[in-house]
């Protein structure tokens, strides 16, 4: 039996638009701060995709040990926060 049992879906709370705005907004400082500190895909040149994202998945895993303890303190501010930075060292993955 799934867990959404006895839920209603409802619309999100935020539009199309202002969601993809944010994710957007959120590349564009990935792109900057790598660019600014030298950590973006062009110091890379001859190296793996997959031996970078080898060396930093460690810098992800940390921020989800942090995602994790705020869903466990149920503070939706530390949450949103958390999952912010997850989601910003998982696009300088992708970058």
């Amino acid at each position: 039996m799934s867990s959404d049992a006895g839920r209603h879906l409802s619309p999100n709370t935020v539009s199309k638009e202002e969601f993809i705005s944010t994710v957007a907004d959120m590349a564009e400082q990935v792109w900057d701060f790598h660019n600014r500190w030298g950590f973006g895909s062009g110091s890379f040149v001859d190296v793996n995709p997959s031996d970078v994202i080898i060396e930093r998945r460690e810098i992800l895993a940390e921020e989800i040990r942090e995602l994790d303890e705020a869903v466990k303190s149920r503070d939706d501010d530390e949450v949103c926060d958390e999952a912010g930075d997850v989601l910003f060292v998982a696009l300088g993955h992708v970058e």
